[in-house]
């Protein structure tokens, strides 16, 4: 089982807070250079601390908004001066992922229907300009796609009213004919998570585990964490078992997601 990121998070933390130790205690004659240093390793040590304990599992749904992530997709420019090594952190890590796997960014798992990664830009989108909901919390939308977004933090499962309102945006964009593009940070976890609801529902899937092995079949690396996977148990039980279609579906937009849908 992967890590999660308030795990990954921790560990890495430890290593500028260790360093600023080290700094502070060497001889170095640039004395404002060197508290400047020390500063940095610190406040990064302290963001990634942070950052770990917002995200988790215990108080996670309720944390997304520190990221300063609106309805329409933008982080606040004080996330950005708040959380710089954060944020700084993960476009390294996506773009070296990006760089050294041979993974698509986007994999195409039934016609009309693309799960996969953060699209840095609108070149990076499926064909048949996909209706996108994005299920992160961290990533800034790139796009003037129809949009959608449900904030979730790395490795965490979305709330059952986010997995409803997910589901019942994207059923309804296929049912006016639109692709959707279903994307997290890596199209793994989070994404993969509201893919396989969305399968259940329409009756694609009959039980999670089929609805899993459909993405890993086109998307090997598609990998639900053990929250994850409980939430759509749950769901399914809580909405009477797979196949159930939407009674909204055919006649209406969706109503009241927790981020509304955009076409900006």
């Amino acid at each position: 089982m992967s890590p999660s990121l308030s795990t990954i998070l921790i560990f890495v933390a430890l290593f500028p807070a260790l360093a600023s130790l080290h700094v502070r205690n060497i001889t170095w004659q640039g004395g404002i250079l060197k508290a400047i240093v020390v500063w940095g390793l610190a406040y990064s040590s302290a963001v990634g601390f942070g950052v770990a304990v917002a995200a988790l599992n215990a108080i996670a749904p309720k944390t997304t908004f520190l990221m300063g992530k609106d309805s329409d997709g933008h982080l606040a420019w004080w996330s950005w001066l708040a959380f710089w090594p954060y944020h700084i952190g993960l476009r390294v890590k996506l773009i070296a992922g990006f760089l050294i796997s041979n993974e698509p960014l986007y994999s195409k798992i039934q016609t009309g229907w693309y799960l996969g990664g953060w699209p840095r830009n609108t070149k990076d989108l499926p064909p048949g300009r996909p209706s996108v909901v994005d299920v992160t919390c961290e990533l800034p939308r790139t796009h003037n796609h129809k949009y959608a977004m449900f904030p979730v933090w790395d490795t965490r499962a979305p709330t059952l009213q986010q997995l409803d309102q997910a589901v019942e945006f994207s059923l309804h964009e296929a049912a006016e004919g639109r692709p959707v593009f279903i994307h997290c940070a890596h199209g793994h976890g989070r994404s993969a998570t509201v893919m396989a609801a969305c399968f259940l529902e329409s009756g694609k899937a009959a039980s999670v585990e089929q609805a899993i092995n459909m993405m890993k079949s086109v998307r090997p690396r598609v990998n639900l964490s053990k929250q994850q996977r409980q939430l759509l148990e749950q769901w399914v039980m809580q909405r009477g078992g797979a196949g159930r279609e939407l009674s909204k579906q055919q006649s209406s937009a969706p109503s009241g997601p927790i981020t509304p849908p955009s076409s900006k």
